[in-house]
């Protein structure tokens, strides 16, 4: 850990450019673990949505702890520990900018865009971004779109479709306990049908009173149901988690 407790300090330390080259991802926790308390915690929230444990404990700790706690869960390429990292990285984009030096500035960018592209999903997927950034080579808007690719990243798709004139039936999808966003696709074409196909979120068994049922006799057009919140979502027959 670098003696020096801002960001400014930390970032215009010969310390820290040795990270950029050796130790990257080490750098990265650093760079959270300063900025985390700089930024608007609503914010903050806003952007992951459902906020998970994870980030309520790192708010809590001092400084050298949040920072040995980042690593150890970018390392071990835990989930929820990347998704934090990103939402972090998101807001306090705007004050990384700024404190860049102009001395070795470089250098820096290129160390935290190896940390991204070679840290959990989703860090990889914002890393073209957050160098564009931070290099000034993007409009005042890339944050927001940032956000919006994060969201999209950490967004669980589960669909089922059935083809004309084809009938799917007793094909429940079974997804883990989950903080993410789940987007769900019921689509069933002309003369199609789909029933009892349930996506059941978590241990407990899918509501009995209300089992899936989608007919379409002569419509064209696919019948499709999007949800984006954890509960039992009446759907299908494929899944693919965030960021893989």
């Amino acid at each position: 850990m670098l003696p020096k407790t801002t960001l400014l300090q930390l970032l215009a330390t010969p310390e820290a450019q040795r990270l950029a080259h050796s130790a990257p991802l080490d750098l990265l926790a650093q760079v959270l673990s300063l900025a985390l308390p700089l930024i608007d915690e609503i914010h903050l929230r806003s952007v992951l949505g459902t906020v998970p444990p994870w980030l309520n404990q790192l708010l809590v700790l001092t400084n050298e702890a949040r920072t040995a706690t980042l690593q150890r869960g970018l390392e071990g390429a835990e989930r929820e520990a990347a998704r934090v990292a990103g939402a972090i990285l998101i807001v306090a984009g705007p004050i990384l900018q700024v404190a860049l030096p102009i001395q070795g500035r470089v250098a820096l960018i290129e160390g935290l865009a190896s940390a991204l592209r070679n840290g959990p999903a989703p860090l990889p997927q914002l890393a073209d971004g957050v160098v564009d950034a931070l290099r000034g080579d993007a409009d005042a808007q890339i944050w927001s779109r940032m956000r919006v690719l994060l969201n999209e990243a950490l967004t669980i798709k589960a669909t089922i479709e059935a083809e004309d004139e084809s009938s799917i039936t007793h094909s429940p999808i079974h997804l883990p306990t989950t903080l993410s966003s789940i987007q769900a696709t019921v689509s069933a074409r002309r003369r199609s049908t789909i029933s009892d196909s349930p996506i059941i979120i978590g241990n407990s068994p899918p509501a009995a009173s209300s089992p899936t049922h989608i007919r379409t006799d002569h419509s064209p057009h696919p019948h499709t149901r999007h949800h984006r919140q954890p509960r039992h979502l009446p759907c299908r027959s494929t899944s693919d988690p965030p960021g893989e």
